[in-house]
């Protein structure tokens, strides 16, 4: 694997990760403010991200390892 293809994999992580940190801060300010029932999107989305970025990480891995 080549060292540019590396790094834009690493970004695509890290861009996952702060998505997820930025959609889990606004859903518990959501949360707090208002309720339960206008957040859920953004706990959704949080999680989603998450799952994006445990599948990248396991794809970059498997590549690295062929």
């Amino acid at each position: 694997m080549s060292k540019t293809s590396s790094r834009s994999n690493k970004a695509a992580e890290i861009i996952w990760l702060l998505m997820a940190i930025l959609c889990l801060g606004i859903a518990i300010n959501i949360t707090l403010h208002d309720n339960l029932k206008q957040s859920y999107i953004f706990f959704a989305f949080s999680i989603i991200s998450l799952l994006m970025l445990f599948l990248r990480k396991r794809i970059r891995k498997s590549s690295n390892n062929s």
